[in-house]
């Protein structure tokens, strides 16, 4: 990702800042990112990622460039750039650092990720917190979750 001579497709960021890239790794990992670079006919390849800052689109995309460390600390923002985008490996990455994180701090905004994606082990050890911890759970957290997960929770 260093060298930019050969990039044929440049991301903007919601920060307006300007990522170059290479079609043939994003293609690999979305079939989203692929079917828009399909619509162009001309290099390189300019995409709009509203959705998501320049600090957020580089993790992402070191990750894909086998920097596994690139998303550390910005797990929650990284997997709905792959969820948005379809890059699975990603989205299985973070995933799995939800599962060895998740604590009483974390659990409501993990849950939901859990259950609006099916992942199943999540869910279940978000589900064993919110049972053994609630005392420690900030109330205002567990008032917003939907009523499906409170059941869940609370009929184990």
């Amino acid at each position: 990702m260093s060298n930019n001579k050969f990039s044929d497709i440049i991301l903007i960021s919601s920060d307006n800042v300007k990522i170059p890239s290479h079609r043939c790794i994003l293609s690999k990992y979305s079939k989203i990112i692929s079917k828009i670079i399909d619509e162009f006919t001309d290099l390189p390849v300019t995409i709009d990622i509203e959705n998501f800052n320049a600090e957020t689109i580089n993790a992402a995309l070191s990750f894909l460039y086998d920097k596994n460390d690139a998303i550390n600390g910005k797990e929650i923002d990284v997997f709905k750039f792959a969820l948005e985008y379809g890059i699975q490996e990603l989205m299985d990455v973070c995933c799995a650092f939800f599962e060895k994180s998740v604590n009483s701090e974390n659990v409501c905004e993990y849950i939901q990720i859990a259950y609006s994606n099916n992942f199943e082990e999540l869910k279940q050890k978000c589900l064993k917190v919110l049972v053994e911890k609630k005392k420690e759970i900030d109330a205002l957290e567990l008032a917003v979750l939907p009523k499906n997960i409170i059941i869940d929770a609370f009929c184990l």
